[in-house]
């Protein structure tokens, strides 16, 4: 019984001294003692995401002109560069029926690779169709687009056009990009700039 008492008291003094040291701690401890009810609140910002607006391009799209059949009036917006037959090459039987168009629209210059459609009763072009349509690529004040009189090396090549350094010479050579009308395909196709020349249309004239 003596030893329960003895743990008894020990108990109640232990609760004591904790007791005490709570009572120290809140009325002397330099860090005060805040409820959760005296914190600040602060208002929750809403935050909205920035998302970019989706806007229709108004930029034309070459590839709906395939397949169309015009005469030699063009669509409301675009307009005329040169036109003109491909020309033949000896030795070589390809239909004479194929022609190249330089069109634009704004910024944008394009080639048109047509075919004769139909005739009137004279014999004369009245419609042309579309077969493919090449983008010409935009090209510094100091180059030059031709599609006059060109060669690969000495082979005189009327399906071939390019794009220069202009030179003050009769013949281009520094060719940096080169296509060719394909008639047997209907498509225009990437080539080789090596061994590639075109007349310069603009040399000696004064």
């Amino acid at each position: 019984m003596c030893h329960f008492k003895s743990r008894l008291l020990v108990a109640l003094l232990t609760l004591k001294i904790g007791l005490f040291a709570v009572f120290l701690w809140v009325n002397i401890s330099p860090f005060p003692v805040i409820s959760i009810n005296e914190l600040p609140i602060q208002p929750i910002k809403e935050t909205r995401l920035e998302v970019p607006s989706l806007q229709v391009s108004d930029k034309v799209t070459p590839n709906k002109y395939i397949g169309l059949r015009i005469a030699e009036s063009l669509p409301d917006g675009l307009e005329l560069g040169v036109h003109f037959l491909i020309g033949s090459k000896s030795d070589v039987n390809i239909p004479m029926d194929f022609g190249i168009r330089e069109v634009s629209k704004g910024k944008l210059k394009m080639l048109w690779l047509e075919r004769v459609a139909e005739l009137d009763d004279a014999q004369r072009v009245s419609q042309w169709e579309i077969l493919d349509v090449l983008v010409i690529p935009q090209i510094s004040r100091n180059q030059v687009f031709t599609t006059s009189y060109c060669f690969i090396g000495k082979e005189y090549e009327p399906e071939v056009f390019a794009i220069f350094d202009n030179q003050d010479k009769e013949y281009l050579t520094r060719a940096r990009r080169a296509w060719k009308a394909n008639r047997l395909s209907g498509k225009f196709e990437d080539i080789s700039v090596r061994g590639v020349k075109c007349e310069n249309e603009s040399w000696n004239i004064p």
